[in-house]
């Protein structure tokens, strides 16, 4: 009996042990998160296709998330997921590019970017972009997370 009480002895945690550790977790290094240091941008917009392009500080995989503009709550529906791929393969990289294709011209278009190092996952502000029409303007609107604009700008072709 006694040889029983040492083994479940030792398969015990103390609650001090226990709570020391979640507190050190946070210091580890994977868990301190990942960052978008740059972008998103626009390039090589066309009238139905464009590219998205961001930086994260770490090694990350990288998709965007993109629907017309039509109002609906950004969290509320799941939208299509458009990863940065070589060859159909998920890249991890800094430097994140994925191109949106077959947008119907004249359309405003919401987007979203994402960078993830597990288990860490960061995204940037909804963004807004109208497809280009015959006449040559691109708008482009940033938004944050509440739909409140914080910038807004109509690009001509040059």
């Amino acid at each position: 009996m006694r040889n029983t009480n040492i083994i479940m002895t030792k398969h015990f945690i103390h609650p001090a042990i226990l709570f020391m550790t979640l507190m050190l977790f946070p210091t580890l290094g994977w868990a301190e998160g990942i960052k978008l240091l740059h972008g998103p941008y626009l390039d090589m917009v066309q009238e139905d296709n464009a590219t998205i392009v961001w930086v994260a500080d770490k090694p990350s995989v990288g998709w965007v998330e993109v629907a017309p503009d039509d109002g609906t709550d950004s969290y509320s529906v799941a939208r299509p997921k458009f990863h940065d791929t070589n060859i159909g393969i998920k890249r991890t990289s800094l430097i994140h590019s994925v191109k949106l294709t077959n947008l119907k011209p004249g359309t405003r278009y919401r987007y979203r970017v994402y960078a993830q190092d597990y288990p860490i996952l960061v995204n940037s502000n909804n963004r807004s972009v109208t497809a280009q029409t015959g006449n040559g303007q691109l708008d482009v609107k940033v938004l944050d997370l509440n739909g409140k604009t914080t910038f807004h700008k109509t690009y001509s072709a040059c």
